[in-house]
């Protein structure tokens, strides 16, 4: 395992400016105009009478002030969701924000975290190593339905071919999931169709260049530009004395959107265009680009999704043995940290379910993690 630095930014105007913000990074990385106007906003805010905020940018700007807002968050909601946050769930910005009040205080320059040397897939590679020792591995099969009885989970379909089981772990999308069950109330079925997505396109552009970056993800607030956020595998190898690199850059998308319709070739081309006009790296060399397309990659968290999500999770706690995990599973715009948390929560759960004993299969279920 690699330590590395818990590092990000936000790139804006050519400049660095270290997330969670810090006053010396603010100093250094805003304009004295912005930064007297970020002061000021959040001054008047602490000093007004906060309202109920439901929504993002209400939440947001009630504490910290709406130049605060302008300079740091609006342009990343915009490219993340495709909107300016008056549409994005308070729950979603208060999540993620969470330590922003350290503006006035520590920063995360000294936190570091743990990195499997050959990327994070060694782990899936180790795990699928596992079952198979002492099970079986179905890859690309089809799950038509799951079978529940009384008791619970009685099985799966697979395939057509149906096999017993008494625990099911699902990171399907919620929608996926509630299509393979049988019996499931309308208002239950009908809960997905408020949940919304939004697709991700991943540029992988191997690149030659005596720079390479120092953070974990820098976020590209240039608004001329699509790409939201990009890394560098250097930085993630412990390599950053290396020449060549590959920069991942990521561009978040709905479906009208001319980076999800383009052609793979035409994404390449804009990809190489924009990392020069970004300047996150000078002088860097493209050798090739590699594109890869993930569609409702990222659970969007309108407002109100919350309500949708408790009718899909009540109907699921209701059926023993069924545990929906993962980013899509439990509808969550969770870390990978969490979403492996999540899943090691279900694991434990299924085992003392099973360990339990027959008598107790039709006992009321222990209680599952948050769906």
């Amino acid at each position: 395992m690699l330590q590395l630095p818990l590092r990000s930014a936000f790139w804006r105007n050519h400049r660095v400016i270290p997330y969670p913000p810090t006053p010396s990074g603010l100093y250094r990385g805003l304009s004295l105009g912005e930064l007297c106007g970020c002061c000021g906003g959040y001054l008047a805010a602490r000093l007004r009478r906060r309202q109920p905020a439901t929504d993002a940018r209400s939440w947001f700007t009630a504490r910290y002030g709406h130049r605060f807002y302008d300079v740091l968050l609006r342009g990343y909601l915009q490219k993340l969701w495709g909107d300016d946050g008056s549409g994005i769930d308070q729950t979603f910005l208060s999540g993620v924000v969470g330590t922003v009040s350290r503006v006035a205080g520590s920063t995360s320059s000294g936190q570091v975290f743990a990195y499997p040397r050959s990327g994070l897939s060694a782990a899936w590679r180790r795990l699928s190593d596992r079952v198979a020792a002492h099970g079986s591995l179905h890859r690309g099969a089809t799950v038509d339905r799951v079978v529940v009885g009384p008791c619970g989970v009685a099985g799966l379909v697979v395939d057509g071919r149906e096999w017993p089981c008494d625990v099911v772990i699902s990171t399907a999308p919620v929608s996926s999931l509630l299509r393979a069950l049988k019996h499931t109330p309308a208002h239950v079925r009908d809960a997905p169709a408020s949940l919304g997505t939004r697709h991700l396109v991943v540029a992988h552009v191997l690149v030659d260049s005596p720079w390479s970056l120092d953070h974990a993800w820098v976020f590209v607030d240039d608004p001329r530009l699509g790409i939201g956020r990009v890394s560098d595998s250097r930085f993630w190898n412990n390599e950053r004395g290396r020449r060549r690199g590959i920069l991942t850059l990521e561009y978040w998308c709905g479906d009208g959107d001319s980076i999800w319709t383009d052609t793979d070739s035409g994404i390449a081309a804009r990809a190489a265009d924009e990392l020069r006009q970004s300047e996150v790296l000078p002088d860097a060399i493209v050798r090739a680009v590699n594109v890869t397309r993930l569609p409702g990659a990222l659970p969007l968290p309108r407002r109100g999704y919350l309500q949708h999500r408790e009718v899909i999770a009540a109907h699921l706690r209701t059926i023993r043995g069924l545990f929906a995990v993962g980013r899509h599973g439990s509808f969550e715009f969770d870390s990978t940290l969490h979403s492996m948390g999540g899943g090691i929560t279900a694991a434990r759960l299924a085992i003392t379910q099973l360990t339990a004993g027959t008598s107790t299969l039709c006992d009321p279920a222990p209680a599952a993690p948050p769906v």
